[in-house]
């Protein structure tokens, strides 16, 4: 366990979690700050996607399929909740050497997106820190520790 300081508050706070999770997850120390830190309109330009990668992307409508894990469904409950509006996985990016990646959820407002992750598997981890350092800072890493400290729980169910 770590101490952090709040990226909204300017609070300390222990941190606990996964080392490699480290620098990825947000430093937020609460519920309401994350609400807050959602909340923030990024201004244009910022985290927007690069024009040469806008003919990569491919939109799809998944509100017919199930989201695949019970931390992923914690968090659409969660964002639901908190008035934030959401698109489950609504984009297909490549990146790298032409490799696919699906963010897990896309928010509108403040133009960025949110990883869920339970573990890693396969080159998951690779691909993430790719489109990371791609489009620069638009996504959030939330893992077991995060969902604790926003209260958020894990969902067998997830109604749309």
């Amino acid at each position: 366990m770590s101490m952090a300081i709040c990226e909204v508050c300017h609070e300390v706070f222990h941190r606990t979690g996964g080392v490699k999770n480290y620098p990825y997850v947000p430093r937020i120390c609460s519920k309401e700050c994350f609400v807050r830190l959602l909340e923030q309109r990024i201004p244009e330009g910022y985290t927007k996607v690069p024009k040469s990668y806008t003919e990569s992307m491919v939109r799809w409508d998944k509100r017919d399929l199930e989201m695949r894990s019970n931390y992923e469904r914690g968090i659409a409950s969660w964002l639901r909740d908190n008035n934030i509006t959401f698109f489950y996985e609504p984009y297909l990016f490549y990146v790298g050497r032409y490799r696919g990646y699906v963010p897990d959820f896309f928010l509108p407002y403040s133009n960025s997106f949110i990883e869920v992750k339970g573990k890693w598997e396969g080159n998951a981890f690779s691909k993430f820190k790719e489109f990371r350092h791609t489009f620069n800072h638009c996504i959030y890493l939330i893992d077991k520790d995060f969902m604790s400290r926003i209260h958020c729980v894990a969902r067998k169910e997830f109604v749309w």
